[in-house]
């Protein structure tokens, strides 16, 4: 009945039915529109029709009714686009509003149904577009929020079509109204997108962002990339900065908290969905900063701004790929990520969280990565190459699953290997660090990269002794490899073993010295690798055994063939096996292989008998001891011929191997075969090997010491002391970890031994010119100076007296101490040598002081980073290069090992400084009962210089960086306190600040044991370290550094028995402890310019003047102790230099909570000491030209950071009155200046005179700026200006020929010229005598009177000239403020146009608006 009742009403205006295509048919659309406007009957029919479809249960008839109409013949043309029967009917107005609310009813009573056909879009299709009116409109809006809130079903469609059918006035309730729907679920794609097509003010544009933000929280990770797109395409210059910030954090708690899809999602892997929303939302982060440059700079100021690494996350490491990716962006990029990596905010550790949690939205990056990576293996910066480093590692081993991935890979792998031939040090290193991971943690995987592998060996020429053992170290892992774990099963690469082997055996017959060096790292490498796996383990089936193949090698090519390159053999066998020693047991095979070759020959080839009685050519003697150390004998053996070398079968200098007879080792051997002996006796040990230690040594009388002998005698006496020097330490070295109370005592004997060899060595290099170590220790001859031949160090020495031997040159070839071997501090209680019977250990002072000097020298090379040279200065290893000296360097302890080392020696050298006060008293009490002074005194001088090498000693082990952060932070906690002297057993936790001051207060005890002032300098440079640790706000260790001043001050008055160059050497130390540390450093330096005041004014004073000035005197601050005469330069340029510090770091807005009264009592206290230090210079002690010249610098410093002031005391001149009086003490303290400028040109110094034009400089603008500011506030009466006289520093005028130099002569030679040439008339002749005549008569002529004048004159013209200059700098300066000023009015002036002009705009609007209302409503 409706389908009639329709078909009917059509009919009447002129449409049909197509029945064949079922289509209206409409033979002119105009035609039809014209019928419905003119008849009302056929118009009221049709409506009432057409509402009686829509609202009706047929929606197939309903779906006709909005299909596109066919215009012509029926079946003549297809249905006409755009072109339907309700649009035509919505388009009359009379059917507009029935039709819209039948609609509209339509929608709300929709249940979802309507099987293929989807009605509720082409029902809201029609909607939009309608020239509805004011009431329609709101009558739409209200209905389409009721059908929001009540029909689920529909409310996607309608929220999308808002946007299209409400006017742009209402677009703001439109988005209060489905702002709301952000969290629901299914919504929040369409209701951003509805929100992005909205026509919105600003204001309504910040509400719709901070509804979305708000509503950040709720929404899941699978909704986050359409919000990323509204936000970032509706994002402002006014709120990008938080709504970035507020994006950033949201974002990272989605990722934090475990994933749960928002919607029902096709695949059933959850791994997938996560992965594939992530990758949404970094595309929508991409394509975000692609197309919005200011928002990619408000996120790089963002991630700028962040200063922890806790606050770092992994949205930056997208953000930072995402920018890297733009080239306008790339150099940003890499600066900003290089700092944070180097200051510690961006971590490794953040890096690999990414890489191993998400892995497949970041190989989206792989080309960034890669590029970014191979950028940063460049930089000079350790920590940016290890980050770097850490990049290339877990992009490798997360990027394994796809053949592109596998691509990738392989590319990295070749730019990595590519490095490797780098002429920087550095980059190397990064470059076999990446390596070696690799081969630790992915070998199996590295298989399928055989061929890239062998190419690190063409690289070998390249790189030095450590980077080649490195090298070959990698190889080794790479062709043995474990599977799946490290106690899983071994594996052989074969392909890649057989190229290594078959490079190791050329480089070991090659007859270059460095090749065959290399040869043996390489050996030395694959074998101790294979010494892991017993014979039975090895997967792969082998022909012949590796081991014994290395092995065989080994001896063929170095022992037998090459003797001199045994020690080096040793050191490489030995740093390869150990290790492996802590990782995993060796194999027994290699024991059994090792041990004919090492036990038996040691103690035939160096010892023999000891003798039962004692003779003075053996030192050391122990009635108990059964074995001797050859060493003299051997050393004299040495320099015989190869003839007595092969007639002595126990000669000692060339390894003769003979097959069947016992092979005798060089000399050079003793230490690499003790060492390596070492480490095989933890595996089999022996009774026999204790008997080493501390057993004699066979020397030469030590009378030959005092006697006078010929070159050849000298270096084998030095020789002899240098083997035994070696031989104690290695023992050290060896039996330092033993429980045994006797071996212990034996240890603690060695120290001793040593501390007398190295005094001995020390003696005997004295009497030689030069002395040439083997060439198998030293490659090149060295030539080590006596002692007494050296150079004296200029100035004076801030280093006590010590008896401690100084062999700085052969410092690198001592065998170096071991960390562990430093315990020897913690032992308690020793069995005493010669009565059997337990004692407390007691170390002599020079014993004592030996060990920390040898355990501050091997923490300085081994934990504490040294500063970086040049690119490329860690050169290639050549032949020229110590390659012995690289393999005898000590193996250190993993991170956690070497922590807990140091933190017992940090306990053991405390408690061994601590005794130092009590052994000074008992010696100050033995000195007054005993005559012996000399005695005594060299007994203080030891425990002194003792005390300076522990202060030392503890200042090194603060400086210590360890590889983990975390690690760092802790160890230094735990330093504080074993410092403070807190037990083991109290493990309460502990504030940092609070154990420095502890430490602090402990260590105050020592300061009665100061004899000497150098020992105030690393006392203070110790507690000045614990103050920079980095455990927090620095500002917590503000009392530490109010103590440290304090201290310092008490050793500036105090009475110090030293001369005056010890005492100058160290003040500056004490002075710049004494100020800086302070956390108000104004009054100090008060102090001290005040104290130094009164010196001078002590030494200027009369005798019968010195009554009247004693009760002044009362009330002014003593001089310090030290504060003398000669001292006085010395207090005067250090004060100087901590004030011109103050002035630099000196801020005028104030500390938090300053005023601004406070903040100009600071600035006048400065300025104050400025002008009392410029005015000592009038005093005689102070002309020195060392103070003059540091005036000069210092005062240019000063007073160009008080022309910074300037709008500060400008802005301040008006309110308070101390500013003038601030200024004042400036302008006194400029005079001096000035003053000082003219006493240094009178004298005519070439340095003094190079400072002082940029000095005038300064100060010529400090009176320019001075005039400026008082005559802009109009105090022009406080001042006067004029040509400053000329003095000297004593206050003498100083004539103008003495001051003008040679440009005032060559000006009067001038005058004379012009004069004379305005005189002298044209001559056609020249006669001689005659123009002399004439020129004695002029000089006659001219008085002194005349001259007078004319001086006169000319200083008034130079002042006119001088006022001329200041008058047109400052009328400049004042049209430069008129200008300005005049700027801004016109900028004010502007601003009110366009105001006006907006507000005109807006006027007009409403009135138009108001106009088409009027319009509508008379239509």
């Amino acid at each position: 009945s409706m389908a009639y009742a329709l078909r009917a009403a059509l009919e009447k205006v002129g449409v049909g039915w197509d029945a064949g295509d079922g289509h209206f048919l409409c033979r002119d659309i105009a035609q039809l529109r014209a019928k419905l406007s003119e008849s009302a009957e056929a118009t009221k029919t049709l409506s009432r029709a057409a509402c009686e479809v829509i609202t009706g249960d047929d929606d197939a008839l309903l779906v006709r009714l909005m299909a596109c109409m066919s215009v012509g013949e029926p079946q003549s043309q297809p249905p006409l686009v755009g072109h339907t029967l309700l649009g035509v009917l919505l388009g009359v107005p009379p059917l507009r509003r029935e039709l819209v609310c039948a609609l509209l009813g339509k929608l709300q009573a929709y249940d979802g149904g309507g099987g293929e056909y989807n009605v509720p879009q082409l029902l809201l299709k029609h909607l939009r577009w309608l020239d509805l009116d004011e009431e329609e409109q709101h009558n739409v809006i209200e209905s389409l929020k009721e059908t929001l809130s009540g029909n689920d079903s529909v409310r996607s469609e309608i929220i999308l079509a808002l946007p299209d059918i409400v006017q742009d006035a209402h677009h703001e309730d439109v988005m209060k109204a489905i702002s709301g729907y952000l969290t629901d679920q299914g919504c929040t794609s369409v209701v951003l997108e509805a929100l992005s097509n909205l026509n919105l003010d600003e204001e309504a544009l910040q509400e719709a962002q901070k509804r979305t933000l708000q509503s950040l929280e709720s929404i899941e990770l699978a909704d986050f990339p359409p919000v990323i797109k509204f936000l970032l395409h509706s994002v402002t210059p006014a709120t990008c900065q938080t709504l970035l910030c507020q994006l950033r954090t949201s974002l990272d708690k989605q990722l934090r908290k475990p994933y749960t899809p928002g919607r029902p999602s096709q695949s059933a892997n959850r791994k997938e969905d996560f992965a594939t929303s992530t990758m949404m939302t970094l595309d929508a982060l991409s394509t975000g900063l692609r197309f919005k440059p200011e928002v990619a700079e408000a996120f790089l100021k963002m991630i700028k701004s962040v200063e922890t690494a806790e606050k770092h996350c992994v949205v930056d490491i997208w953000l930072l790929l995402i920018l890297y990716r733009l080239p306008t962006h790339r150099k940003a990029v890499v600066s900003l990520l290089t700092k944070k990596v180097a200051a510690g905010c961006i971590t490794p550790e953040l890096f690999t969280h990414c890489a191993e949690k998400y892995s497949g939205p970041l190989f989206v990056f792989s080309d960034e990565i890669e590029k970014l990576a191979d950028q940063l293996l460049r930089w000079p910066d350790a920590a940016v190459r290890r980050f770097a480093c850490t990049i290339v590692v877990q992009s490798f081993k997360s990027f394994q699953e796809q053949q592109k991935q596998q691509r990738f890979r392989q590319a990295v792998l070749n730019n990595v290997i590519a490095h490797l031939g780098s002429q920087s040090g550095d980059e190397r290193d990064s470059s076999l660090t990446v390596l070696h991971t690799l081969a630790a943690e992915v070998a199996p995987d590295m298989t399928s990269f055989t061929e890239q592998l062998k190419g690190m060996m063409d690289y070998v020429d390249n790189l030095s002794p450590n980077q080649t053992r490195s090298m070959y170290q990698t190889l080794s892992c790479f062709a043995y490899y474990r599977v799946d774990s490290d106690d899983g099963e071994f594996m052989l690469n074969a392909a890649l073993y057989s190229d290594l082997s078959m490079l190791i055996r050329k480089q070991l017959a090659n007859p270059e010295e460095r090749y065959r060096y290399v040869g043996m790292i390489g050996a030395a490498s694959l074998l101790g690798r294979r010494a892991l796996i017993p014979e039975d383990e090895v997967s792969k089936p082998e022909p012949n055994s590796h081991l014994q193949e290395l092995f065989d090698l080994i001896t063929e090519n170095v022992v037998r063939a090459h003797a001199e390159y045994l020690p080096f053999m040793m050191d490489e066998l030995y740093g390869s096996l150990f290790q492996r020693a802590h990782s995993a047991k060796l194999s027994p095979d290699l024991i059994q292989l090792l041990q004919p070759w090492l036990f038996a020959e040691f103690r035939e080839s160096y010892f023999t008998q000891c003798p039962a009685d004692e003779s003075p050519s053996i030192w050391f003697f122990r009635a108990e001891a059964e074995i001797v150390l050859n060493i003299h004998p051997l050393v004299q053996k040495q320099d015989e011929s190869v003839e007595a070398v092969a007639a002595m079968p126990t000669q000692a200098s060339q390894c003769v191997w003979h097959s069947g007879s016992v092979a005798r080792h060089p000399l050079e051997a003793l230490c690499p075969h003790l060492r390596l002996l070492s480490l095989v006796m933890r595996l089999a040990p022996e009774d026999w090997f204790d008997r080493f230690l501390g057993c004699p040594i066979s020397m030469f009388p030590k009378e030959e010491l005092d006697k006078s002998h010929t070159t050849a005698e000298a270096n084998q006496l030095c020789l002899s002391l240098y083997y035994a020097i070696q031989w104690i330490r290695e023992t050290i070295n060896v039996f330092h970890g033993h429980k045994s109370v006797e071996l212990q005592a034996r240890v603690v004997q060695c120290v001793s031994h040593l501390v007398e060899l190295e005094s001995q060595l020390n003696c005997c290099l004295a009497q030689t010119t030069s002395f040439s170590l083997p060439r198998a220790v030293a490659p090149t001859c060295l030539h080590v100076c006596a002692n007494p031949a050296r150079k004296p160090r200029k100035g004076p020495s801030s280093k006590p007296a010590s008896k401690l031997p100084n062999l700085d040159p052969l410092q690198q070839f001592f065998r170096a101490f071991d960390l562990e071997a430093f315990t020897i501090l913690n032992y308690k209680a020793v069995c005493s040598v010669s009565s059997q019977k337990t004692i407390e250990v007691d170390l002599e002072p020079e014993a004592l002081g030996y060990l920390f000097r040898e355990l501050r020298s091997v923490v300085m090379a081994n934990l504490v980073p040294a500063k970086r040279g040049p690119v490329g200065a860690a050169a290639v290893g050549d032949a020229s290069g110590n390659w012995y000296a690289c393999a005898a360097a000590r193996h250190t302890l993993p991170s956690n090992g070497e922590a807990k080392v140091l933190l017992q020696l940090v306990i053991a050298c405390c408690r061994h400084l601590d005794k130092i006060p009590d052994k000074q008293r008992t010696l100050n009490k033995v000195n007054d009962a005993d005559a012996d002074e000399a005695g005594t005194a060299a007994k203080c001088d030891a425990l002194s210089a003792c005390l300076w090498e522990g202060l030392l000693c503890l200042d090194a082990i603060l400086k210590v960086q360890l590889r983990s952060p975390n690690a760092q932070q802790q160890f230094f906690q735990d330093v504080l306190v074993a410092m403070a002297g807190i037990p083991e057993g109290d493990k309460g936790a502990r504030n940092p600040f609070a154990l420095a001051l502890e430490v602090v207060k402990r260590f105050s005890e020592l300061v009665p044991a100061f004899t000497r002032i150098e020992l105030t300098r690393p006392f203070l440079s110790l507690l000045f370290s614990l103050t920079t640790l980095p455990l927090g706000n620095s500002d917590g260790f503000t009392p530490v550094r109010d103590n440290i001043s304090n201290i310092a001050a008490v050793f500036l008055n105090k009475k110090w028995e030293a001369d005056t160059l010890a005492i100058k050497a160290v003040l500056p130390t004490l002075v710049h402890h004494y100020i800086a540390c302070s956390s108000k450093p104004v009054n100090p330096v008060f102090t001290a310019v005040s104290r130094l005041a009164a010196l001078t004014e002590a030494q200027d004073e009369n005798p019968a003047a010195a009554n009247t000035t004693k009760e002044k005197q009362k009330n002014k601050q003593p001089p310090f102790a030290t504060m003398k005469p000669e001292t006085a330069c010395v207090f005067h340029k250090a004060i100087l230099q901590e004030l011109a510090w103050l002035f630099s770091r000196f801020d005028t807005k104030g500390n938090k909570g300053d005023s601004v009264q406070i903040t100009l009592l600071t600035m006048h206290g400065m300025v104050q000491a400025f002008s009392k230090l410029m005015g000592l210079t009038k005093n005689a002690i102070y002309t020195d030209k060392v103070v003059l010249v540091e005036c000069l610098r210092k005062g240019r410093v000063i007073v160009g950071h008080f022309l910074k002031w300037g709008d500060f005391l400008k802005a301040q001149l008006g309110q308070h009155t101390s500013v003038v009086s601030v200024i004042r003490k400036m302008q006194s303290g400029v005079r001096r200046l000035q003053a000082v400028c003219d006493h240094g040109k009178s004298l005519k110094d070439a340095t003094i005179s190079k400072l002082t034009p940029n000095l005038k400089k300064v100060l010529e603008q400090f009176v320019m700026r001075v005039v400026v500011l008082f005559s802009s506030a109009d105090l022009g009466d406080v001042f006067t200006f004029g040509t400053l006289a000329r003095r000297t520093l004593s206050g003498e005028m100083i004539q103008d020929s003495e001051t003008s130099g040679s440009g005032s002569d060559s000006e009067q030679r001038k005058r004379k010229a012009d004069e004379g040439n305005a005189d002298v008339a044209p001559r056609k002749k020249h006669n001689p005598d005659k123009k002399n005549g004439e020129k004695k008569e002029r000089t006659q002529k001219e008085t002194e009177e005349e001259k007078m004048v004319k001086a006169k004159k000319e200083k008034k013209e130079k002042e006119k000239k001088d006022n001329d200059k200041v008058k047109g700098k400052i009328e400049s300066e004042k049209r430069k403020e008129g200008k300005e000023k005049g700027k801004e009015k016109k900028e004010g002036e502007k601003e009110k146009k366009k105001k006006e002009k907006k507000d005109k705009g807006k006027e007009e609007k409403e009135k138009e608006k108001k106009e088409k209302k009027e319009k509508k409503e008379k239509k």
